[in-house]
């Protein structure tokens, strides 16, 4: 198989088929509306019959998505689906296979939530939602795809944005240990716990939203000696957050680069790629015990390293859609949007005089104060905050537009400026697989903020004079 994708208009086009399209729109829109007629009913059934059946509407769907995608598993949507599918489907796979009595310990504490009736309406949320995810990539196939022009100055474009990603990159990767190391004083052998609780006071996340950011564009350059330089940095400070536990900063930027560079060429062979899973999967499960005590204390801990252990691991996401649909069910109302409203309206704190917010800490619009003040820390996903904001029938709408947003994507060439929308799009996504949504738009945002920043510079560059005198750059179009 080439290694080379489908980027030309040419080669897209012949993989664009909406005829085909029609019978997978209908099955995966079919999905969803029999799993939001059966959620009511879903605590009164079997959780072992749910967890099997949903495990085999989570593998049609993903076999779907990846059917009708032009660069298959490196498609934009198919990485989003394999993302959201191991978070949420990693724990019902196991225990529809009977996999979770192989560690004590884990099982242990899986028992404590897990197999309960209100697991059965979650599991039953999160099929719906990835139906109607699927639906809405079929849908974008069916509305029909309009595939830009390349322009003759792409490869100038790729070699300023990769410049200006290694310089972001290298100098925010930079920030990151100064704020850790010297301002926060976070011991780097140390649990997750104490990393966690120490550097909520320092804004991190905002240094880490410009590393995915940076890694993205450089990643879109020409190899360089900066380049070079920026990814080693970028190397080690991935060393030092695997090390802490932190897990979530590698995974969601490093499958957001992954889709990004399989715009272009397949970045390694579906073998590979399934090896490496594997050993992901190994690696988390000995990260989980990792986090709990920290390298320095790792003598005191038996180290399991098992991609069985990582994927129950990663499947625990389930547990804030549990939560959710338990506190509906035990009286709270829907929030009606209230926490996607939430980040935008504390923003416009800061520029509109006289605004007025509750203090962070009080505003129970986010719900990951909601979520520490009546579980604890236990994370969050899109699907649980999807469901306590619009219910069933509003979570299908907004899943089946994300769908319909990625399978858009799907089609997009690997024209430099098309790389980076996907980038700086799909990772703050890919985060909120796992958390709430509060910080996706201001990262959305500054993302956007930066690239168009640099599309104005390398209109002036690399735009031919006339154009320039006309006031017409290198014109950014998006299908």
């Amino acid at each position: 198989m080439s290694r080379h994708m489908p980027n030309t208009q040419a080669s897209l086009a012949s993989s664009y088929r909406p005829d085909k399209a029609l019978w997978a729109f209908a099955l995966a829109s079919l999905s969803a509306l029999s799993g939001i007629a059966f959620l009511p009913s879903a605590p009164n059934n079997s959780l072992t019959v749910i967890c099997r059946v949903v495990s085999v509407l989570a593998a049609v769907m993903l076999a779907i998505n990846v059917r009708y995608s032009p660069r298959g598993i490196y498609s934009v949507s198919s990485v989003y689906l394999i993302v959201f599918s191991v978070f949420h489907f990693g724990l019902v796979v196991s225990f529809a296979l009977d996999l979770v009595g192989l560690t004590s310990d884990f099982e242990e504490y899986i028992l404590t939530w897990f197999d309960t009736p209100a697991t059965c309406r979650a599991v039953v949320l999160a099929g719906i939602a990835l139906a109607s995810l699927v639906a809405g990539k079929t849908l974008a196939i069916l509305y029909g795809v309009r595939l830009p022009t390349v322009s003759e100055n792409d490869d100038a474009v790729r070699t300023m944005l990769g410049s200006a990603g290694a310089i972001l990159l290298l100098a925010s990767t930079v920030a990151w240990f100064y704020v850790i190391v010297n301002l926060a004083r976070i011991d780097l052998l140390g649990s997750y716990e104490s990393f966690y609780t120490t550097v909520i006071d320092f804004n991190v996340a905002h240094i880490e939203a410009l590393i995915n950011l940076g890694l993205v564009v450089t990643l879109l350059g020409p190899r360089s000696r900066l380049a070079v330089t920026a990814l080693l940095a970028v190397g080690g400070w991935a060393i030092a957050v695997m090390l802490i536990g932190h897990r979530g900063a590698i995974l969601f930027p490093l499958a957001g680069a992954i889709a990004v560079l399989g715009m272009k060429k397949i970045p390694v062979s579906p073998i590979k790629a399934l090896v490496g899973a594997v050993v992901a999967l190994s690696l988390i499960a000995a990260i989980r015990e990792l986090r709990e005590t920290g390298l320095r204390d790792a003598d005191h801990v038996s180290i399991l390293a098992s991609p069985v252990n990582g994927l129950m691991e990663m499947g625990g996401s389930l547990r804030p859609v549990r939560e959710a649909a338990l506190w509906i069910q035990q009286g709270d109302e829907y929030s009606c949007g209230a926490s996607f409203w939430a980040p935008f309206d504390r923003a416009l704190y800061y520029v509109v005089p006289g605004w007025s917010r509750p203090p962070v800490e009080l505003d129970e619009r986010l719900l990951a104060n909601v979520v520490e003040q009546r579980v604890g820390s236990i994370g969050f996903s899109n699907v649980a905050e999807s469901y306590y904001n619009f219910g069933p029938w509003g979570m299908a709408l907004e899943f089946l537009a994300i769908g319909f947003l990625l399978g858009r994507m799907d089609f997009w060439p690997a024209r430099p400026h098309l790389q980076t929308i996907v980038g700086v799009c799909l990772i703050p996504l890919l985060v909120h697989v796992r958390n709430t949504f509060t910080p996706v738009p201001a990262q959305i945002i500054l993302g956007l903020v930066f690239i168009n920043g640099l599309q104005f510079l390398i209109q002036l560059v690399c735009a031919p004079p006339d154009m320039v005198r006309a006031g017409r750059g290198t014109h950014f179009q998006f299908p």
